[in-house]
């Protein structure tokens, strides 16, 4: 939470905040943030995606939604839960929070003067997460 916390200081400069972005990549996913959205216990998608919360807590967001949608491992069950998750997502109205990302991306707070990095830790996210949920990826499993 700090690091997204430095990165959306309206103060932070662009080069700051796409150092500290590459760091956060580095780093373990955050557990109880990745939990919440794994279990699908956000109550609200637009409490995390959109302009509620942030370009950069969009950002990492999505790429966590998008390691539940195409996961790393494809034995054990994963590509099952993986399209079980992909359904549940739809039908709790995440797809819907994703279009509605994809349509107002440019008045997220602090995307403005962004350069083409710091785009690119949303923009391909955000559209391999659409091409998920809408042609199931490359899991299968149809359109929802």
């Amino acid at each position: 939470g700090e690091l997204l916390a430095v990165m959306e200081a309206t103060n932070s400069p662009a080069n700051i905040q796409w150092a500290v972005w590459q760091l956060l990549m580095s780093l373990p996913t955050q557990g109880s943030r990745a939990g919440a959205i794994r279990d699908q216990r956000v109550t609200e998608w637009g409490s995390i995606l959109g302009a509620g919360c942030g370009f950069w807590r969009s950002a990492y967001a999505l790429q966590i939604i998008d390691s539940l949608l195409l996961p790393d491992s494809l034995g054990n069950g994963h590509i099952q839960k993986a399209i079980e998750w992909r359904r549940s997502f739809l039908a709790s109205g995440g797809f819907q929070q994703l279009c509605l990302l994809a349509m107002t991306v440019d008045k997220l707070p602090a995307w403005h003067g962004r350069d083409g990095p710091a785009r690119s830790a949303l923009l391909p996210v955000l559209a391999r997460v659409l091409k998920s949920c809408v042609a199931g990826g490359s899991l299968g499993g149809g359109g929802g």
